[in-house]
């Protein structure tokens, strides 16, 4: 008692409604803040998103490769500078992660969005840390080299 008729690049239409083809399926690329995409706020977000807007797929990638800014930090005593749980201060642990390095992860974030979900579109979406990258992103911009880096200018 099923009825499916498949309408090619328009997707199918089941009881339960019209199911989107592939080609109308977007991405969101969720950049995270310094404490990275592992942390229960960034995965709230990425479940609401998500959630709101389907039929869409999200993509939070570690642009600190596994070792993001400590959510537990110390302060030496008779230093008024806070240090992670490697002893690094907040600069330190910024040149641990050089710009053009988390602009090459991005990209990559982006390419595995386009080959791999084959998404129709890419929206670019960040919080705090990730909100300056995802500016970047969205302009086509990086700190030493032409707009056409992304690809998407």
């Amino acid at each position: 008692d099923t009825i499916e008729r498949d309408y090619g690049d328009w997707g199918v239409y089941t009881p339960t409604g019209a199911q989107l083809s592939s080609a109308e399926v977007q991405g969101v690329l969720l950049l995270s803040d310094v404490y990275g995409p592992f942390t229960e706020n960034t995965r709230a977000l990425a479940d609401k998103i998500a959630f709101e807007c389907q039929p869409v797929v999200v993509l939070a990638p570690d642009l600190f490769r596994g070792r993001p800014w400590s959510l537990d930090t110390t302060t030496v005593y008779g230093e008024s500078v806070e240090r992670n749980g490697d002893g690094k201060t907040f600069e330190e642990w910024r040149a641990m992660h050089p710009e053009r390095r988390v602009n090459v992860d991005i990209r990559a974030a982006a390419a595995v969005l386009r080959e791999r979900y084959a998404v129709s579109s890419i929206a670019v979406w960040g919080t705090c840390y990730g909100g300056g990258r995802a500016l970047e992103a969205a302009a086509g911009w990086y700190a030493d080299g032409p707009s056409s880096y992304y690809g998407w200018g």
